[in-house]
């Protein structure tokens, strides 16, 4: 039973923030993924933000495909991902990943075994700011339980 037990509590993962519109997943190997698709992805630990955290986000935009920011607004196949912020929701200033520089307007296709993570919450912290994660950071694919 304690074997069980173990079992289930290492597929079990709980997002405690606001980030993505699930609490609980129930966690698999991060093999076939695609938009729309809930990940476990591990950030640096030098990152201001997460620290190092594992955190829970969607796939926005998946490789080889065209990510389009038009004034810190963000597209991936005409679905609207989200605004960037310039501050965060307690007032620390944030800057918008943008690879095209500080232009206006920039499409940039994303490079193979590279992924766009958003969360599914206005104030999430996600790609919008530290930019495409590479399919290495990505731990596993979480399905939504609740």
């Amino acid at each position: 039973m304690a074997l069980i037990g173990f079992f289930i509590s290492s597929k079990i993962v709980i997002s405690y923030g606001n980030s993505v519109d699930h609490k609980i997943f129930w966690k698999i190997v991060p093999e076939g993924l695609e938009n729309g698709h809930y990940v476990m992805v591990t950030t640096d630990k030098n990152d201001c933000f997460a620290k190092g955290m594992n955190i829970s986000k969607k796939i926005g935009c998946s490789s080889g495909e065209t990510l389009i920011i038009h004034n810190d607004d963000y597209y991936c196949k005409g679905e609207y991902l989200g605004k960037a912020k310039k501050y965060s929701k307690t007032g620390i200033p944030v800057k918008a990943y943008n690879p095209c520089g500080a232009t206006e307007k920039c499409e940039y296709r994303i490079p193979e075994g590279f992924y766009f993570v958003v969360g599914t919450h206005k104030d999430s912290y996600d790609s919008k700011y530290f930019g495409v994660v590479p399919k290495e950071k990505i731990l596993a694919r979480l399905l939504p339980i609740w």
